[in-house]
């Protein structure tokens, strides 16, 4: 199943038109403008690489006035500097250059390379027959096999490097360098959205599955050509037969079983020089080669004592091998992949077992010079991986395990290209990726220690970074959740008490109301005369009767806003007899304290649209506030000015002020804060301030230090009806936050 190479060209059959057409398309491409960039897509299993290995570069090489071919690049884990890496395949094109210089000029970049290509094709040019007039250098030719190597997570950077630099090279027309890419149909996604080559064109060039009709020419052919060159191949025509029938008959995977069962056949069998049905049924047949290839392998491990006897030991450490080193699942495709690994990799158990694979051909081993940092010591590494990925789907023990493992390999790679990014970007942590379940799946592959141990130190470091983020992520989203259960159990305690108090306000207003009214009528000698004391305790009752009635029907006035029910009775209030109307209602509290009260007016103060109870209800509150935490002696003011479209009131005491502490608590209901004051009452006195002036769509501003006094600031709209309705609601919201609190 392995490619077809360039030294095959000659038996390589059934896919003629499909190379003219290729070829006519890149000869367009030489004497276009750039950039030139093809790609080659199939299925897994269409014989792409033996298509562009013997069937497209041959050619080209022999047309080497127009193309200078490079040697085919395939990506692996290194696709600069590996074995079958860029920078050995420009060594070799160069054919003049010391692999450490392309190297350098490689690091360098496409302006380093440039001078190197041009080099080459001004050679080729001076080798050109004569009469040949031939003007334009020849077109490099830069073919990548089985492109989706690219985007695979171990080499990735590598490969970043090298699409970066393919795209500065094809962008440009010294020399011209075309860039053919062989890859799975369902990995083009990838390269067409690969960032480095934004913006470039690409032509697609569809293979498509062999055409039935040209099997038997693909079965026959290479046998003639054996005959042509004197030597001694037949193949029973009864075989070529049964071949066909067995290829019509299968599921999948035609060509690359139909290539590995003839050269099979042909290993074990040409010195017959013929290859006979009997033989091929011995074989297990198409449908059955790999399969049966596995058991020939598990016979001849009997004769190995390093191998344990039982079944299902051989097949568990099979499964070590291949699962995840040598197959995986591509988490975009969400298909089988094969996978390259070192044999150092290999559990070494296991590697008795592979080698017998390798021999059967069902694994592939290559011996190349070592230039992993890690293993530096060691001059060569052997490189071991599936022959096609056609035995993922085929080898029916391989294909469970895959699929029992489905979900554990796809998070080991997406954990894998995760901590690649992470780790390319300065272990950024905007990098970081996985969370919630995501995490968790990567997190439970450490339960798999034959499929943790693919995970390095930088991607366990990812995980512990995941992790730590997850968890301080977790803790913020816990403390908020149980500032907002606080939040939300302290609005409804409120509410409850709100409520509570509300209710029993309603309840208490009918009978003190008639105490008030009893108390009058006793005062007034309407049941008879009362003597001194009595007439003093009856003054005692009715005045804190009239106090606690002028709690309770601030508490209604609180909850008639609160629920939308309070109204305004709007009319002409005159300032100047709205603020001699709460003097006059503050006058015995002034004698009490021994406080004096100055009032300030503008000129042409006037009048403005209010509900006139409410304006004087918000100044006695504030006045009875300001006198509340003056000194005997001290000056409460009262002043009130025209501003434009507003009136504005300002009650002034010289008190202690309020403490930094309490001021953003200034307005809340039933806070109280005695601080010098003489008289501790329900804390609602600022509450229906601010309740009262906001229903007339004003604000309410709080100047304080210690030590200097307070200031409140009122100000009321000329006319709030004139107001549209919510239009201020912005400015309003921002001002109802004090300055200071008290």
């Amino acid at each position: 199943m392995k490619p077809l190479e360039a030294a095959d060209a000659a038996v390589f059959f059934g896919r003629g038109a499909p190379i003219v057409e290729a070829i006519d398309i890149l000869r367009g491409l030489r004497i276009g403008a750039p950039p030139r960039l093809i790609a080659i897509l199939g299925a897994s299993g269409a014989g792409k690489s033996s298509f562009l290995r013997a069937g497209l570069l041959p050619r080209l090489r022999r047309d080497d006035t127009q193309f200078i071919p490079l040697p085919v690049i395939r990506p692996e884990r290194a696709a600069l500097t590996g074995e079958t890496g860029f920078v050995n395949a420009l060594t070799a094109a160069l054919n003049v250059r010391e692999r450490a210089d392309v190297r350098s000029a490689t690091e360098a970049g496409a302006a380093a390379l440039r001078p190197f290509l041009a080099e080459r094709a001004e050679a080729a040019l001076a080798q050109r027959a004569i009469g040949d007039e031939t003007e334009s250098p020849p077109a490099f030719v830069v073919a990548i096999d089985q492109a989706e190597e690219l985007f695979h997570t171990a080499g990735r950077r590598e490969s970043e490097v090298l699409l970066t630099l393919l795209a500065d090279l094809a962008n440009n027309d010294k020399p011209p360098i075309i860039v053919i890419f062989a890859i799975r149909s369902d990995s083009y996604e990838l390269l067409q959205d690969a960032k480095a080559l934004d913006g470039l064109r690409q032509i697609a060039f569809s293979l498509g599955p062999m055409p039935r009709g040209a099997y038997q020419e693909l079965i026959e052919g290479p046998a003639r050509r054996v005959e042509e060159a004197n030597g001694k191949l037949v193949i029973e025509p009864a075989l070529t037969q049964r071949l066909l029938m067995d290829i019509e008959a299968g599921a999948g995977d035609a060509l690359p079983l139909l290539a590995f069962t003839l050269e099979q056949l042909y290993l074990d069998h040409h010195q017959t020089g013929q290859l006979r049905l009997a033989d091929y049924e011995k074989f297990g047949g198409i449908n059955g080669a790999i399969n049966a290839a596995v058991t020939r392998a598990f016979a001849r491990a009997d004769a190995d004592p390093r191998i344990p006897s039982d079944r299902k030991t051989r097949e568990t450490l099979l499964r070590r091998a291949f699962v995840p080193w040598l197959a995986g699942i591509d988490p975009d495709s969400r298909t089988p992949r094969r996978n390259l690994a070192s044999r150092s990799e290999i559990p070494r158990e296991s590697v008795p077992l592979i080698d017998l694979l390798v021999e059967e051909r069902l694994l592939s081993a290559d011996t190349r010079p070592n230039r992993d940092p890690a293993t530096c010591g060691e001059p060569f590494q052997s490189i071991i991986e599936p022959i096609h990925e056609a035995l993922l789907r085929q080898w029916d023990l391989l294909d469970g395990w895959l699929k029992e493992d489905f979900d554990l390999l796809r998070s080991l790679d997406g954990l894998r290209r995760a901590a690649h990014d992470w780790n390319a970007n300065a272990r950024d942590k905007s990098w970081l990726a996985h969370q919630g379940q995501r995490l968790s799946e990567a997190e439970a592959l450490n339960a798999r220690a034959d499929i943790a141990a693919k995970l390095d130190a930088a991607d366990r470091c990812y995980l512990v970074e995941c992790r730590a983020r997850e968890d301080a992520v977790r803790s913020e989203t816990e403390r908020q959740r149980a500032v907002t259960e606080r939040n939300q159990a302290l609005v409804a305690a409120e509410k409850l008490r709100n409520d509570f108090v509300n209710h029993v306000s309603y309840e208490l207003r009918t009978p003190l109301t008639n105490i008030i009214g009893f108390t009058q009528l006793l005062a007034a000698g309407g049941v008879g005369p009362l003597n001194p004391k009595q007439l003093e305790y009856a003054g005692f009752i009715t005045n804190s009767s009239h106090a606690l009635l002028a709690i309770i029907d601030d508490i209604l006035d609180l909850a008639s806003i609160d629920a939308g029910a309070l109204e305004l009775r709007l009319e002409t209030v005159n300032v100047a007899e709205a603020m001699k109307a709460a003097a006059a209602g503050v006058q015995d509290r002034l004698d009490e304290a021994a406080t004096e009260m100055r009032m300030v007016m503008t000129d042409g103060v006037g009048a403005f649209r209010a509900d006139g109870r409410r304006v004087r209800q918000v100044l006695f509150n504030l006045l009875s506030n300001a006198i509340n935490y003056s000194e005997p002696g001290q000056t409460v003011t009262l002043a009130a000015m025209r501003r434009g479209a507003e009136i504005v009131f300002k009650v002034s005491d010289r008190g202690r002020g309020i403490p930094p502490d309490m001021i953003d608590r200034v307005f809340n209901r039933f806070e109280t804060f005695p601080n010098g004051s003489r008289h501790r009452g329900p804390g609602l006195g600022l509450s229906i301030v601010k309740a009262m002036v906001e229903l007339h769509k004003g604000r309410v501003l709080i100047d304080t230090a210690p030590n200097e006094g307070t200031t409140v600031t009122c100000i009321f709209p000329i006319d709030p009806a004139a107001l549209a309705s919510g239009a201020d609601e912005p400015g309003r919201a921002a001002q109802a936050k004090p300055q200071s609190a008290r």
